[in-house]
């Protein structure tokens, strides 16, 4: 029941959680299966109410579902407090939405810290958006450490905070902080870091740094370290399948730059 239950919720975007109690477990399957509330008992379980919420939220009964959340974020559940959160929120009711994913927040949910350091970011709160973002870092989020990061890159600001962050968002293998960290050293002209990044992402199967690699070494005459990274390009089914149409694009350029008797052709289509 438990398989099914779960199935049922992550295929409605909901986050599962575990449900340990047997009866508990019976009384939510009956509601999502059979369509069956016990509306009388009073339930000391806040997992009920959550899942009672989630049901009446997928079937559009929203002030229900704000009924049965609330009373699973009175009993201390912080998945109940960052959904209704997220229902005031989609209302346009800011004070509640607010209160409610402070009190998910204040418990350590990652979804409703980054939600509000979002909300403040849209809002223009600088000062609160970074509040909750460090929060996030702290507790190891990396959608967090990246998008503070990023805000810090984009207005140049803070710099070496943002190489931390960026950093730290690396040592849990964030394609996407490496190719910021690569962007950021390419712009201050420190091709050894620069290069140093693209390898990394490379190694984690990023097609455009390969390509990046290779256009980096056309430009410097290096045509071994060219064939190199062009020959691993071309290992990788997503390229020379023609998935990445735009990196097959470049390739076809890479392969007729100076000398391309030292390159691979292009498996398909090529010249």
């Amino acid at each position: 029941m438990e398989n099914q239950i779960k199935n049922f919720v992550l295929a409605n975007g909901y986050e599962f959680t575990s449900i340990e109690n047997e009866n508990s477990l019976k009384i939510i399957y009956n509601a999502f299966y059979s369509n069956i509330i016990d509306k009388v008992t009073q339930f000391t379980d806040s997992i009920v109410y959550l899942y009672y919420g989630m049901y009446f939220e997928i079937n559009n009964k929203y002030d229900i579902a704000i009924t049965y959340y609330k009373m699973s974020s009175d009993l201390g559940n912080s998945i109940a407090s960052l959904y209704l959160g997220c229902i005031y929120g989609n209302k346009g009711i800011e004070k509640e939405m607010i209160t409610y994913l402070t009190i998910s927040a204040n418990k350590g949910n990652t979804n409703a810290i980054f939600k509000l350091a979002e909300h403040f970011y849209s809002t223009k709160n600088v000062s609160d958006m970074e509040k909750w973002y460090e929060c996030g870092v702290e507790l190891n989020d990396v959608k967090c450490m990246v998008n503070l990061a990023n805000y810090y890159k984009k207005n140049n600001i803070k710099i070496t905070r943002m190489i931390e962050l960026f950093n730290k968002a690396v040592n849990k293998k964030s394609i996407y902080a490496i190719n910021n960290l690569s962007d950021y050293y390419e712009s201050i002209n420190n091709i050894e870091l620069m290069v140093k990044y693209l390898k990394m992402s490379a190694e984690l199967g990023y097609l455009d740094s390969y390509i990046s690699l290779a256009s980096y070494y056309q430009d410097i005459k290096d045509y071994d370290n060219i064939h190199r990274w062009m020959n691993n390009l071309l290992t990788i089914s997503a390229y020379s399948s023609t998935l990445d149409l735009e990196a097959a694009k470049r390739g076809y350029e890479l392969c007729d730059y100076h000398q391309p008797d030292k390159l691979t052709p292009f498996s398909k289509g090529g010249k």
